[in-house]
């Protein structure tokens, strides 16, 4: 609750940074620069402008004499928002917008820059991270964190697609055996196996072996404009490597 409020806050003095900003630099004179609600916090009162942080920071407002009835500078001064152009007028509205747009991106400039971009690449083969008890696939000694990386020798393909391609070519081979060729350890202790899986008939008539079927990917860390990675996850095939939710299906 404090992290949404502080990050509010933060929002709400940029946005009004930016009118206060716009209108100074187009030299329109400004009474009242606030941020926040409430009891006052903080007061100081400049030369022209009174500067104030209130308690609840759900809010904010920069203030112009011109109906001020206390304004010290003539109704036709030229130097009044009112008195000024549409341009400038629009200008100083639009300001605040502006302003939480060029900070958004500075922001995520910055953590491109520093922290760094994730970046996802797909590796040869499908992952099975969940085994039904009885199954097609239990039974034919499939494991959990098996990679299935051929199927009757064609290898599937490190794409986006290959959760999809392989769960229709189960769906569309109820009862014919299927040569599954299975990378089983991980980076540990990897081994390379041959077993033959027959899909059950489901309800609908498609195939099922009874797994859970996901990518297989590693997620990097990318820094800057030269592409420095490093892997911040253990490779998909590795049995202790987290997977993303993505493109995971039940058959």
């Amino acid at each position: 609750m404090a992290e949404a409020i502080g990050v509010l806050a933060g929002i709400i003095f940029v946005h009004e940074c930016g009118h206060f900003g716009m209108a100074r630099a187009l030299g329109v004179h400004v009474s009242k620069f606030a941020v926040g609600f409430g009891p006052r916090l903080f007061t100081y009162r400049g030369p022209e402008v009174e500067y104030s942080f209130s308690l609840i920071p759900l809010g904010g407002f920069v203030a112009f004499p011109d109906d001020d009835p206390e304004c010290p500078w003539p109704k036709d001064d030229p130097d009044l928002l009112r008195n000024r152009s549409i341009g400038d007028r629009a200008a100083v509205v639009v300001a605040g917008v502006l302003a939480n747009v060029a900070c958004a991106l500075a922001l995520l400039t910055t953590q491109a820059l520093t922290v760094g971009q994730l970046e996802q690449t797909y590796l040869p083969g499908v992952r099975v991270p969940v085994l039904l008890g009885v199954s097609a696939a239990e039974r034919a000694g499939v494991r959990v964190g098996d990679v299935i990386l051929a199927v009757d020798g064609e290898e599937v393909a490190p794409t986006a697609s290959a959760v999809s391609r392989m769960v229709e070519r189960i769906r569309t081979s109820a009862g014919a055996p299927l040569r599954l060729t299975l990378l089983r350890g991980g980076d540990e202790a990897p081994q390379t196996l041959q077993l033959t899986v027959t899909p059950d008939v489901g309800a609908s008539g498609g195939g099922r072996i009874g797994v859970q079927l996901e990518g297989a990917c590693s997620v990097s860390c990318c820094f800057n404009s030269r592409h420095l990675c490093s892997d911040v996850t253990a490779r998909a095939r590795s049995k202790h490597a987290r997977e993303p939710p993505r493109g995971r299906q039940l058959l």
